[in-house]
């Protein structure tokens, strides 16, 4: 058998001549390709869109909090942008929730999700 043989857990052609990652077997050593792309793909992939949205969160928040000593055109192009702000926001927290590999971490995205999206639709005071 070769690496590249499916039967030895390595990779197989599809279609197009493109070649995908198996998912091994239960009581198989995965091919390190597939292990690999598993790392990548969700705990880093998590962590990386997580520290991208806690960074747009507080410079949303540092904003937001300094907006009120600005001049009043400042103010008013804040927000304007602010929904689409919470939107990148939430769009992070959303590959975040897709990639967390276990479902304690999507559940702590959530509520988090659904807060800022909240909040971005809330009527605004003047």
């Amino acid at each position: 058998m070769t690496p590249a043989d499916p039967a030895a857990g390595g990779l197989r052609p599809v279609r197009g001549g493109r070649r995908r990652t198996r998912r091994p077997q239960p009581g198989r050593r995965p091919a390190l390709g597939s292990l690999a792309v598993e790392i990548y793909d969700r705990p880093l992939m998590t962590i990386n869109y997580a520290r991208s949205a806690a960074m747009k969160l507080a410079k949303l928040d540092g904003a937001v909090t300094a907006a009120p000593a600005k001049p009043a055109a400042e103010r008013a192009r804040l927000a304007a942008d602010l929904v689409n702000r919470i939107d990148d926001i939430v769009e992070d927290l959303g590959v975040v929730a897709k990639r967390a590999p276990d479902a304690r971490g999507r559940a702590l995205v959530d509520p988090a999700q659904k807060r800022l999206a909240d909040g971005a639709t809330a009527p605004r005071r003047r």
